[in-house]
């Protein structure tokens, strides 16, 4: 298999960039008195990113990639809906349901390569 560095690099780096932003709320709760809401916005993202990189794509060749990326996705959801609750709820946060529609792209990924696996990018030959 070739190496393939720069899509290595957009996996791991792809889900760092969706996580980075619940490390900086963390600080915000650990400065507020909520060191148990500042723990959970440190350990999420860890999840997350750890899952992403033990999920990696090269590391299950033959996996189709909806397979791995769910469960990244499922720590992505519960980072944003432990968040929300957080802070007290959607209102709360000037969101209403319908807001979370704006989410959708996000999920893009699971229909553009659902089926791909790694090998299907390997060159022929």
């Amino acid at each position: 298999m070739t190496e393939r560095r720069g899509e290595k690099i957009g996996w791991v780096g792809g889900w760092i960039g969706a996580f980075c932003w619940l490390p900086l709320l963390s600080v915000v709760w650990f400065l507020d008195g909520r060191p148990g809401a500042g723990i959970l916005g440190l350990a999420l993202p860890a999840l997350g990113v750890g899952l992403a990189v033990l999920l990696g794509p090269w590391r299950h060749p033959t996996t189709p990639a909806w397979k791995l990326l769910l469960p990244v996705y499922g720590v992505f959801l519960a980072a944003v809906v432990s968040s929300v609750a957080l802070y007290g709820g959607l209102e709360e946060v000037g969101l209403r349901w319908w807001n979370l529609f704006w989410l959708a792209p996000m999920l893009l990924p699971l229909f553009l390569t659902g089926r791909r696996t790694w090998e299907d990018g390997e060159p022929a030959g």
